[in-house]
């Protein structure tokens, strides 16, 4: 092996070239040593963390959900509130003339009674 080897420097120019060569044991399988994987695959550590990482991406997405449907319930409550408010300012409003109403029949009544009596006397 002392002869030295002439190499076409063509050859080591082209874009076929590997510049990490693998190579293959006697087995067929792939000797580099997990150096330079297929970029298709992933060890499990990055399977893991890619895991991890959108599962706190979905933790905060459901914790993002979950403040806004408490703004919403809390919207809700709020108009359900004022409606309460309304609806007590309706019965108030109808026990005051049901009171008027009362007190103005009673009133009526008195005073036709009244005014029988007079008539009553004066004939």
């Amino acid at each position: 092996m002392s002869r030295a080897q002439l190499f076409n420097i063509s050859e080591f120019q082209s874009d076929k070239f590997d510049s990490n060569p693998k190579t293959i044991d006697n087995k067929g399988k792939n000797n580099d040593g997990g150096s330079s994987m297929n970029k298709d695959y992933v060890t499990h550590e990055e399977l893991n963390h890619a895991i991890d990482h959108l599962s706190d991406k979905l933790d905060l997405m459901e914790a993002h959900i979950d403040n806004k449907f408490e703004q919403v319930n809390t919207k809700f409550e709020q108009v359900n509130t004022k409606f309460e408010q309304v609806n007590t300012k309706f019965e108030q409003v109808n026990t005051k003339f049901a009171t008027q109403k009362v007190w103005f029949y009673g009133t009526a009544i008195s005073i036709i009674l009244a005014t029988l009596t007079i008539v009553k006397f004066i004939h």
